[in-house]
């Protein structure tokens, strides 16, 4: 039993002298001697670290963005003076289909014929610039009830490019007549037509005439034949007032789309190839045509169309001598 404890304890004591012998023999090896004479090294004494140096503290830079400029607005351009429709006149050729046309920087006249339902007629179509293109004449430059002139006549004077037969003012005692702005006749008789200095055409019944507050508005022209042939409403009539209207006949008459543009219509009548309009008919075509406003002029023999100082249609019997005309052009804007 003693024996077995003596193996037992010899196994365990074996590895720990082992170990130890290991351990003894490495420190043998690497332990240097010291010289008896060596200084020993003096301790290296570190620099304190440097504090380091604050940064300069800048100003407050604060960026003020440019402005941005505000644009200039365009100025708006001014409204042309009253009577004058450059901002509508219109800039291309309106007489490039037309049968005759006149086409400058002041005035453009298309004229077109049409047969239809055995009638014959002629619509000029009328842009002016200016009111002052658009103009009325009397015979012999005077108002008079007994001066007549041939139209042809009456146009060449004036310059015209194109005319049309007036109300004949001359065969009636009254009826209302203001030519150019002058007041020569203020006793209404049938339906009034005004035309004024910004262009308006406006048609009255003889009661609801006022010469002195229209002249107030600016009338320029005002004719007392008629009947008007559109109502307040623009729309087509089949009951006229003041005149006989149930017959065919040659009919003159103007009508009226916006500022600046008219129309002339001339229908023959009296013949076999054309036997003239009813006042209803006339009115139809107004209507048809667009115009806000129309107004019959005085027909029959006076009705006559005239373009270039020559007939546009066949007037009956050549037509006659009358008191005054309505016509465009005269001296034009450079």
């Amino acid at each position: 039993m003693k024996s077995q404890n003596r193996r037992t304890c010899a196994l365990f004591l074996a590895p720990v002298a082992l170990l130890s012998i290991l351990l003894a023999l490495g420190g043998c090896r690497g332990a240097a001697k010291p010289s008896s004479d060596a200084t020993p090294a003096p301790f290296r004494t570190l620099k304190p670290l440097s504090t380091p140096r604050p940064r300069p503290t800048l100003p407050s830079q604060r960026v003020t963005p440019t402005p941005i400029p505000t644009p200039t607005p365009s100025p708006t351009p001014s409204p042309p003076p009253e009577g004058d429709f450059s901002w509508t006149f219109p800039k291309e050729d309106t007489g490039e289909d037309a049968e005759k046309s006149y086409q400058s920087g002041d005035i453009r006249i298309a004229i077109n014929s049409q047969k239809k339902d055995g009638v014959e007629y002629f619509v000029a179509d009328i842009w002016v610039r200016k009111i002052d293109f658009l103009q009325t004449a009397f015979a012999k430059d005077e108002f008079s009830r007994k001066d007549r002139e041939r139209l042809l006549k009456i146009m060449e004077r004036k310059g015209a490019i194109l005319a049309i037969s007036g109300d004949f003012y001359g065969a009636r005692p009254n009826g209302v007549v203001i030519r150019n702005g002058e007041s020569y006749r203020d006793k209404p008789l049938y339906d009034v037509l005004a035309l004024y200095k910004n262009g308006e055409m406006k048609t009255f019944l003889n009661d609801e005439w006022d010469q002195e507050a229209e002249l107030e508005k600016g009338v320029q022209q005002a004719w007392g034949f008629g009947p008007m042939l559109l109502d307040k409403n623009a729309m087509p009539m089949t009951e006229f007032s003041g005149i006989e209207y149930h017959r065919h006949n040659p009919r003159a008459a103007i009508g009226y789309y916006e500022p600046g543009h008219y129309c002339f219509v001339l229908v023959d009548g009296r013949r076999k190839d054309s036997k003239g309009m009813l006042l209803a008919e006339l009115s139809s075509l107004f209507h048809e045509l667009g115009c806000k406003t129309a107004y019959n002029l005085d027909g029959g023999e006076t009705a006559i169309l005239a373009f270039e100082g020559e007939f546009v249609n066949i007037p009956y019997k050549g037509g006659r001598a009358q008191t005054d005309i309505i016509y465009v052009g005269m001296q034009e804007s450079s």
